[in-house]
């Protein structure tokens, strides 16, 4: 899974260098409502909501008129709360991600993406009543399919908004039969930096 990430960031690398001059560069950085969906034997529950933010560097790669490339690198804070019958679950989870989105632009102010996102674990905490805990049963990598719409606001200002659904499972732990998923709804804004 790394050496794809790799293979991944190395094509968009090329791609920017043959494209320069159709390469601009923004910074973003918003909102994330996020929250971890667990599975086990056939029964389906959510954590609730947990605030954080996400910041970091896009690119927009020009393919035509209306169609683009957006690659991204940014700093992203996960995860949620669970409260089933007496027992108190924490789930947070802080990634350096990296979405590979696709786009459209049908109006000149309006575009839609849609893409994979890759997402490398920096640090865990979960907390299971009061009882703490790390990385360790997380698997390193996350990976989600991303969804989401932009508006151009002012000449160098975008509003945008995004849904990621989470692929992978979380999980890494033997013992534990749960599958962990986070989904996460993310609002910002980017400024451009080279249009």
């Amino acid at each position: 899974m790394k050496k794809r990430i790799l293979y991944s960031v190395m094509v968009v690398l090329i791609l920017c260098l043959q494209l320069h001059a159709q390469v601009k560069f923004d910074v973003k950085g918003g909102l994330n409502l996020s929250k971890v969906q667990f599975t086990e034997t056939g029964l389906t529950y959510e954590s609730s909501n947990r605030f954080g933010f996400h910041v970091g560097v896009q690119a927009f790669i020009s393919i035509s008129d209306k169609l683009f490339l957006q690659p991204e690198l940014f700093y992203s804070q996960e995860g949620g709360e669970t409260h089933i019958n007496n027992l108190k679950s924490k789930n947070y989870f802080d990634f350096l991600t990296l979405p590979l989105m696709f786009g459209i632009k049908p109006l000149p102010k309006f575009k839609i993406v849609a893409g994979p996102q890759f997402g490398y674990l920096l640090s865990a905490q979960s907390e299971v009543n009061g009882i703490k805990g790390d990385k360790k049963g997380i698997k390193s990598m996350n990976t989600s399919l991303a969804f989401g719409l932009g508006y151009q606001v002012l000449e160098k200002l975008e509003f945008y908004s995004r849904y990621n659904v989470g692929v992978t499972n979380l999980n890494d732990d033997p013992l534990e039969a749960r599958e962990r998923k986070i989904n996460t709804l993310q609002f910002g804004l980017a400024l451009h930096l080279y249009r």
